[in-house]
């Protein structure tokens, strides 16, 4: 082989990597670069992935073009996330729809919103390559009897073990015992207790500081937990112990790609209200949860408990 033709099969093999053969892996792929485009701010890749006449609509039937996408983001409201997950891709011809699950976190005057919902993407195969041309987003509902208010905590880490185990320390005694809390009731199933004592000797229930009562809401091994949570800390918040199980916790369990024996954590507490001792309660989860998911790491890398 003389060297212009082993060339030319170099640059036809980089290529077959870099832009996938296969029309789903292609959307796929164009979904996780519109996802990145948003969270950079990055004008020219949106319009290189959405046509000139993209339309989204939303759940209350308010529709956007690309163009007021990109207005907004350059005039102060900031996304910080956005996630396209559970993705399914069919293609008819030059045609093709993606279905799956959209979470975006937008930051405006200080105060995070967060909103989940199923979304429908629709492609259409131009001679420069797949383009978006619409799409609408209906949000997922809230757990029977909470509310999505759109105020959430988000915090995540990197922990150095696999899905499996990282579940299985937050889903089992022993394992929640090692970072979360100094004991606890857990009973692993959807609608089963999770139940935190974080201080046996003086309040040995959790009915104060603890979280007495509370049940896990969804349960899917080695992917997520959910489970509802307790605002009424004393000293910070305890008039909201009426509030019990208004808001909850959501904590994903994903692969890190190329590292099988780790794991992206990554946790959401939904549910929070404004004004009154709610404005006291945000600030003061913002700083437990980051410091749960710190002793998580630590318990991992080491197999030291906290306490």
């Amino acid at each position: 082989m003389n060297a212009a033709a082993f060339a030319t099969v170099l640059l036809l093999a980089s290529s077959s990597t870099a832009f996938p053969a296969n029309p789903a892996d292609q959307i796929r792929r164009l979904e996780g670069e519109l996802a990145r485009a948003v969270v950079a701010n990055d004008a020219e890749s949106r319009r290189r992935i959405e046509a000139e006449g993209y339309v989204y609509t939303d759940s209350d039937g308010k529709t956007s073009g690309r163009e007021d996408f990109i207005r907004a983001s350059q005039t102060g409201t900031a996304v910080p996330s956005l996630t396209f997950d559970d993705l399914v891709v069919d293609t008819y011809g030059d045609a093709a729809v993606v279905r799956g699950v959209q979470t975006v976190e937008r930051l405006k005057d200080g105060v995070s919103i967060r909103r989940v919902a199923r979304y429908t993407r629709f492609y259409v195969r131009f001679a420069e390559g797949w383009r978006a041309v619409a799409a609408h987003a209906s949000a997922i509902a809230a757990p029977e009897g909470k509310e999505r208010t759109g105020r959430a905590i988000v915090v995540e880490t990197v922990v150095e073990a696999s899905p499996a185990e990282v579940f299985r320390l937050w889903t089992t005694e022993d394992g929640v015992r090692s970072f979360f809390a100094r004991d606890t009731h857990v009973e692993a199933r959807a609608g089963g207790r999770y139940e935190m004592i974080f201080n046996p000797a003086g309040d040995p229930e959790g009915a104060q500081a603890g979280t007495k009562g509370a049940r896990i809401l969804r349960y899917e091994p080695g992917r997520r937990l959910d489970f509802e949570w307790s605002v009424g800390v004393p000293s910070v918040s305890i008039d909201l112990k009426s509030a019990d199980f208004a808001t909850w916790v959501e904590v994903t369990f994903e692969p890190v790609a190329g590292r099988p024996d780790a794991t992206r954590v990554r946790l959401v507490h939904e549910g929070f209200r404004t004004g009154g001792s709610w404005d006291a309660a945000y600030p003061f989860f913002q700083k437990s949860w980051r410091d749960v998911l710190d002793r998580l790491t630590a318990y991992v890398a080491t197999g030291r408990k906290p306490w």
